[in-house]
């Protein structure tokens, strides 16, 4: 076994992930690995068709970096993201809980404990940073820079988050575009850019995230509850295991699995951590374009398993959003079903017939997933 660092976050010194648990069911997503060097080109057609079948069937994938300057702006990026996660999570915790958000905030701290992970108000054993792209970034939407608060820690690395979410919001759109052309929504780049346009206000945000190391033996210890996300694309870096993914996706019966119910209709995979990937899935938002068409990937992350779990568990993740006056509504397309065909299926929760803001149902979302309703 590596010997610890001092250092918290040291991937080079990390176990592999393990092939077998000894003693539990260890079942291993298989998730199709996408190139973002070939989905950046308009000719790859087969790889724009192995994305739509990806996030019709899963709405998980991993997305090759390698090869071209978005990728490595995104590998690179994230590591240093992490190191600066390190950084703010080696505060006191008296000093976090200045930044710390209160009910009806999607920015700032969140404590470990504060969601709810099962039905029992069972608390989760993470906490995070979530960083506004519209105060980093100060986009012409964003009134005042200074309205959330971030350490100093956050603030000074400014330039190094801008670039992060510049790039990741970005390849987000890329594959949203592909998406929503191959499903036959004319003008599929500009109805995505406009639902999307990174100077305009909205959720999207880094969240950086740190998990302890495991406990004790046992499984699993939940460090974020099973949800799915509330957005388009979520852009996920992580360097161990502990991500779980629902394998019926966002089917009704992976919406109301939790421990001890639904087992019968699916069961948690382990998504292994793949080397020079990121790990993408949907949102809610893009399951609401697209009238279910797209998977909202139901996940919940506990620590990882085996050895890696000797090791803190922190992650890099970038939300792409609609901006906050989008209405979610169906997209027309060819290859979308008209609302009263499919009756919502997918869409999301018992709201699904109202249309509503992306602000509105993110806010919404956000308070439900923190009260362990999700």
């Amino acid at each position: 076994m590596a010997v610890k660092s001092e250092m918290e976050f040291t991937p080079e010194l990390y176990p592999q992930f393990p092939s077998t648990l000894p003693g539990y069911d260890f079942p291993i997503a298989s998730l199709e690995t996408i190139s973002l060097k070939k989905l950046q080109q308009d000719n790859e057609t087969t790889e724009q068709h192995r994305l739509l079948e990806a996030c019709k069937s899963q709405g998980f994938f991993y997305l090759d970096l390698t090869g071209c300057n978005a990728g490595q702006t995104i590998f690179r990026g994230a590591h240093q993201v992490a190191q600066i996660a390190e950084k703010a999570f080696k505060l006191s915790e008296q000093e976090k809980l200045k930044y710390v958000y209160q009910a009806g905030d999607l920015f700032g701290y969140k404590r470990i404990g504060l969601t709810k992970v099962d039905e029992n108000s069972t608390p989760d054993t993470a906490e995070f940073f979530s960083i506004s792209k519209d105060v980093i970034c100060k986009t012409s939407g964003c009134s005042d820079a200074l309205a959330v608060p971030y350490p100093e820690e956050i603030i000074s690395a400014a330039p190094v988050l801008a670039e992060y979410m510049h790039t990741a919001h970005s390849v987000g759109l890329r594959i949203l575009k592909i998406l929503f052309e191959h499903l036959g929504v004319p003008g599929s780049a500009e109805a995505i850019a406009s639902r999307h346009a990174f100077d305009e206000v909205a959720g999207d945000h880094v969240r950086m995230i740190r998990g302890p190391a495991r406990r004790d033996a046992a499984l699993p210890e939940i460090q974020t509850p099973a949800h799915t996300d509330f957005g388009s694309v979520t852009v996920l870096m992580n360097w161990l295991g502990g991500l779980q993914m629902w394998s019926e996706g966002s089917s009704s019966a992976a919406r109301e699995a939790v421990p001890g119910k639904g087992a019968e209709e699916g069961k948690w995979l382990w998504v292994r951590p793949q080397a020079n990937c990121a790990i993408i899935n949907l949102g809610d938002a893009a399951g609401k374009f697209s009238n279910g068409v797209l998977q909202s990937g139901r996940h919940r992350v506990v620590p990882a398993p085996g050895e890696q779990g000797l090791w803190p568990r922190y992650s890099v993740v970038y939300f792409v959003r609609p901006n906050d006056e989008c209405v979610l509504r169906t997209l027309e397309g060819s290859g979308i079903p008209a609302r009263r065909d499919r009756g919502g299926e997918g869409a999301g929760d018992e709201d699904e017939d109202e249309e509503v803001t992306a602000k509105q149902w993110i806010f919404r979302q956000a308070e439900r997933l923190r009260n362990g309703k999700r």
